[in-house]
């Protein structure tokens, strides 16, 4: 399902984003992921960084035996946070 990862009401984070990284273990190209309605041309290895407090994401459905496997992970930040093109 398609989702944001604000921080709660009553959290005392509702001020700040929710930066994201992930890395792909394992994944048939079938479950490639979704942000801001564009499937990432990402394979095993691969990383991506976004702001999930930010942006619509969700994950294509898995289809087959071989598991997606995607070690995530997460940081506070200013609201305000803006990624800068890698170098």
């Amino acid at each position: 399902h398609e989702h944001t990862d604000r921080y709660r009401d009553g959290s005392g984070l509702e001020d700040c984003g929710h930066l994201r990284a992930n890395i792909v273990v394992q994944m048939d190209t079938a479950g490639r992921p979704i942000v801001a309605g564009e499937t990432l041309q990402v394979a095993e290895r691969d990383a991506w960084v976004f702001m999930a407090s930010h942006q619509l994401h969700a994950t294509a459905t898995v289809k087959g035996q071989l598991p997606r496997i995607v070690f995530g992970f997460g940081w506070t930040v200013p609201q305000d946070f803006v990624l800068s093109a890698s170098r």
